[in-house]
Parts: C-alpha cells; sequence; structure tokens
C-alpha cells in the first residue's frame, strides 16, 4: 500500500466498505479535510479522542437517548450527524440535541457554531433516504426541513409532537402519499401562528386534505414571507370526487406554484376542470416543471382540447415568443398564439425547465403543436418515456429544436419505451439525432444506448 500513496496525489476522496462498517474521507494532499463514519454504536468509545467532525450511526429499538448524548458530549466540535431512527420518537431526539448543546455552551466549552442533525427513517450509506427530519442549529437560532417519501408507510402520530414544538422551524416540507392531513396541517399553523414562519419550500398531494387542512396552509403560506418553491400534485380522481376544494386552493396560490403534477388513466378527463381552474399560463407565472403521469392512457385518435391546452402551458411568454410564418412550420402544425404587443410585464411568465409526459400518447398531429410551442430556449429535462413518440415526430422534435438560435441548455432527453426504443436499427434517423446534440451539446438522450446514441 505504501508504495501506492505516492500515485495518489490527486485522490480527493477515499470510501471504506467493510461489514457494519462504513468511512468516507474528503483529502486534500494526503490531509483528511472532513471525515464522515458509519459504525455500530458499540465502537463508536474507540474514537473518543478523534473529535469526529461528521458522525453517522443506525439507532435501533434497543438504543437509547443516553448514546446520542455521548456522542455530543464526546465530540463538542461535532457539525454533522445522521442516524437512522426505528423505536425512537425522533421529537425526543430533537430535544436530546437541543439540551446537550445548550448544557455544553452553559459550561464554558466550545462548540461547533453550526450543527447539523439528519435523522432518517432506516440508514443505508449507499442509499438515498426516503424519509427524514433535518436540523440546522446555529447561534441565530434554528431551522428543520422534513420529507416523507411517496412510497413510505405513513405514521402521523409521528410527526405530531414534532410539528406542535417545532413546526415554525420547518423550512422545507416535503410530504406525498397523503402524509400530511388535516391534523398536522392545523398543527403547523398554530405553531407559526405563535412564533412566525420559516418555511421556504412545500411539496404536497391533496388526498389527506380536506377544505379545513387547505384553509390552515393557505394561513401557513401567507405569513411565510421567504416563500418561494411550491409543489403540488393532484390525481384526476381528487378532482373528481372532491374538485373544489382542489379548485379553491390552486386559484388561491397558482401564481406561487413552481412545479405541478398531474395524475390521471385519461387526460381527456382533467381537460374542462383545467380550462376553468388554469385557463391560461399566466396564472402559473411561475411554474418551471410540468410532470404529466398518465397511468395505461389510450393512444388519441384525434385532435385534443387537453393538448391545446398543454401547448399553452409549455408555451414561451409573449415577449420571447415570434410568429412563424406558414412556410416556416410543418406540414400539420397549428398556429400558436403570439404577443401583438399588447402584454404587459406583469402578464408575463417563466418557461418550462423541466417537462415530463409520462406514457403521453397524442394524435399524431398534436406531436407537432405542442413541440412547436415549447420554450427549448431554456428546458433541462425533457421526458418522453412510454410515449408514442416516432421516427417522424423525431423529426419534428429535431426541426424545432433546431430553430433555436444558440445552444440550448438541455440536460437529458428521455426516449426510454418509446417506438423509437423498441427499433434494432435508426441509421436512416441519424440526421436528426445529430441536430438535437448540436443544440445540446451537454445533453444526454437516455433509453436508446441500444442503437449507439447517448
Amino acid at each position: 500500500m505504501t508504495s501506492v500513496v505516492p500515485k495518489l496525489v490527486r485522490l480527493e476522496c477515499l470510501e471504506l466498505y467493510y461489514n457494519h462498517f462504513y468511512t468516507a474521507a474528503d483529502i486534500f494532499h494526503y490531509k483528511i479535510k472532513a471525515l464522515q463514519m458509519h459504525l455500530p454504536f458499540t465502537k463508536h468509545r474507540d474514537f473518543e479522542d478523534a473529535q469526529l467532525p461528521n458522525y453517522t450511526d443506525d439507532l435501533d429499538e434497543s438504543s437509547t437517548l443516553d448514546q446520542l448524548v455521548e456522542i455530543l458530549r464526546r465530540n463538542p466540535a461535532i457539525d454533522d450527524i445522521k442516524l437512522g431512527y426505528r423505536e425512537l420518537d425522533p421529537l425526543d431526539m430533537v430535544n436530546t440535541t437541543v439540551t446537550t448543546r445548550q448544557g455544553t455552551l452553559s459550561k464554558g466549552d466550545k462548540v461547533s457554531p453550526q450543527l447539523r442533525l439528519e435523522l432518517i427513517s432506516v440508514w443505508d450509506p449507499l442509499c438515498v433516504p426516503s424519509t427524514s427530519i433535518k436540523m440546522e442549529f446555529t447561534a441565530s437560532g434554528m431551522e428543520s426541513g422534513i420529507r416523507i417519501g411517496q412510497w413510505e408507510p405513513i405514521d402521523s402520530a409521528m410527526y405530531i409532537n414534532f410539528f406542535r414544538s417545532y413546526g415554525w422551524s420547518i423550512k422545507t416540507l416535503d410530504v406525498m402519499n397523503g402524509a400530511i392531513d388535516d391534523s398536522l396541517a392545523q398543527l403547523l399553523d398554530k405553531s407559526t401562528e405563535d412564533k412566525g414562519s420559516k418555511l421556504k419550500m412545500l411539496v404536497l398531494d391533496l388526498k389527506s386534505l380536506s377544505i379545513v387542512g387547505l384553509q390552515a396552509l393557505d394561513r401557513v403560506i401567507r405569513r411565510s414571507q421567504g416563500f418561494d418553491d411550491f409543489a403540488v400534485s393532484c390525481m384526476a380522481s381528487d378532482i373528481e370526487d372532491e374538485g373544489e376544494k382542489t379548485r379553491w386552493f390552486l386559484e388561491q396560490h397558482s401564481n406561487k406554484l413552481t412545479r405541478l403534477c398531474l395524475q390521471a388513466y385519461d387526460p381527456e378527463d382533467l381537460t374542462a376542470w383545467l380550462e376553468q381552474v388554469l385557463p391560461s399560463r399566466r396564472v402559473l407565472s411561475r411554474l418551471i416543471e410540468l410532470q404529466l403521469l398518465l397511468h395505461g392512457s389510450p393512444e388519441f385518435q384525434q385532435l385534443s382540447p387537453f393538448v391545446q391546452w398543454l401547448s399553452g402551458m409549455v408555451s414561451a411568454p409573449p415577449t420571447k415568443a415570434s410568429p412563424i410564418s406558414r412556410s416556416d412550420s410543418l406540414s400539420g402544425s397549428a398556429p400558436v398564439e403570439c404577443s401583438d404587443g399588447s402584454d404587459t410585464a406583469d402578464e408575463t411568465w417563466t418557461s418550462l425547465q423541466r417537462l415530463y409526459l409520462n406514457e403521453f400518447k397524442p394524435f399524431y398531429l398534436d406531436w407537432n403543436l405542442l413541440l412547436r410551442a415549447v420554450d427549448f430556449s431554456v428546458l433541462e429535462q425533457l421526458d418522453l418515456s412510454g410515449t408514442n413518440l416516432s421516427l417522424d415526430r423525431l423529426n419534428s422534435l429535431a426541426y424545432y429544436i433546431g430553430r433555436v438560435e444558440t445552444t440550448i441548455p438541455l440536460k437529458a432527453l428521455n426516449l426510454s419505451d418509446t417506438p423509437l426504443s423498441r427499433m434494432d436499427s435508426i441509421d436512416d434517423e441519424l440526421s436528426s439525432f445529430e441536430r438535437i446534440k448540436r443544440k445540446a451539446p451537454f445533453g444526454e438522450i437516455i433509453g436508446l444506448g441500444h442503437l449507439g446514441i447517448h
């Protein structure tokens, strides 16, 4: 090993795995600048004098809060703790951290000026946790972030005490799968009413919320001065069963939405409702991500009003849109409405950066209408997986991308599970991909690796 060391002058990170041990070190010129460790707590005593800057562990039902106290007491300079929990109450773990840190300071001992505590449902160094509570303690106070994964079993009782005690500290709240219900929404409302709100990001679906819970969240959003990232997921069933509550909530905050996900089996079921609640792109002026999840939707057999609505959602604002002459459009294209110069600055909007159209199967003429409307000059992600995009529509895609005057920021084009991905050879259409790659030199084409296209 010593003979290898001189050759590692550029080594920046070293990760070691052995049984239940995991260590990751950031290195600069042979010196460790940051160290992260995951090891059974019984072995943590071996590092008593190490003054660990980072520590990770998995506390199970046999663990006690005293063990967390020891981690903090033995390593006052620690600035990053990641703990898995199973039976322990996250609120107890946060309270223990707060009181231990305050006790160390009261004795005149120094602590790290900033401590990050992350509590995750199950700790695995090789996986991204689906559910977590992140706390950040500084001299000026504390902030927290909560994420509950879409497929995580939900026990809202686990979070009730945390929302009651620290709801005011929540800066990011990412909760799907109906994880936030009326009780949690009302606790968040009460906590932020008493102590103010730090909320900046909210991601949620609406299926577990009645009008009572939505009104509570409405009040939280209105008192959150730094609120700037808002994502909502709507299912067709939510709209059909309780469309009025969803309509009310979206009408209150459509101008704050940055991300919108629509889920349905047939998008035509959504068209009439969408045309009433979100009739134009102007009411979604800050939207940068639109996701359409169609679960087994049939292929459209005729021009669709839904595609006309969707084309308006993906279009460029009036200040960027430019008229397209008949001679400049492909056969079958429908005209896209352009500005006549009368639009004012407050009527414009932000173009989409991410567009996901999973399993979307429009009528072939609708592809031209849709692709012609997309503002490719700012689009970074385009996911067409599961769609019926064929070779002729690929040519349309390459054509409209090619019409952008400069290179585009497209990072990923997903063509998985499309007619293109099921082809054995695509040599005759390489020119279309070459045109796309010329305009998006840093973009990755996903799903066609077997054809030698990346």
